[in-house]
């Protein structure tokens, strides 16, 4: 993963910059775990 950080004046990071190949997969990422944990919260109740 080819991550950016852009930095403020006095060189503290404040924003991220990656490849949105990389974003989506994340997106795609966040959306499975969460329909597991909507799955396991079925399941054990």
């Amino acid at each position: 993963m080819n991550i950016q950080y852009i930095t403020n004046t006095r060189g503290q990071k404040n924003a991220v910059q990656l490849p949105l190949k990389d974003w989506e997969q994340i997106q795609k990422d966040l959306e499975e775990l969460k329909r597991l944990r909507s799955k396991k919260l079925f399941l054990t109740e």
